[in-house]
Parts: structure tokens; C-alpha cells; sequence
């Protein structure tokens, strides 16, 4: 399995910890489907911390 098989079968069950929204997966970040809060991935690794997501634009989001 790949890791991007392998994320894919997380995202079901995988939320945005600042918000509770469902992830969806764009390239190498998660967003969250609402607010477009955006993790990173790192080394096949979701950056899923609440206040280390980015809003699209650039600016901090995700609480916390």
C-alpha cells in the first residue's frame, strides 16, 4: 500500500483538531472542508496540532 493509500483510509475517520470538520487531502497537506484550515504532511507524517493549521492566504488558523 502507498502512503497515499494508506492516508486515504485515515480521512474517513481523521478530523480538523480546531474545528471537528472532515479532511480531505490536496497533494501533500490535509484541509479541512469547511473553513479551509490546512495541515502540513511531513515524511508521510499529519501535522494534525490545533493552531498549527494555515487558512488559505496564509494566515494562522485553526485555534487553540
Amino acid at each position: 500500500m502507498s502512503e497515499a493509500e494508506a492516508i486515504d483510509r485515515w480521512l474517513g475517520v481523521l478530523r480538523c483538531p480546531a474545528t471537528g470538520e472532515r479532511l480531505r487531502r490536496e497533494g501533500e497537506v490535509l484541509v479541512s472542508e469547511v473553513s479551509g484550515v490546512r495541515y502540513a504532511m511531513e515524511g508521510g507524517l499529519m501535522m494534525l496540532l490545533a493552531g498549527q493549521g494555515e487558512k488559505k492566504g496564509g494566515d494562522q488558523g485553526g485555534g487553540g
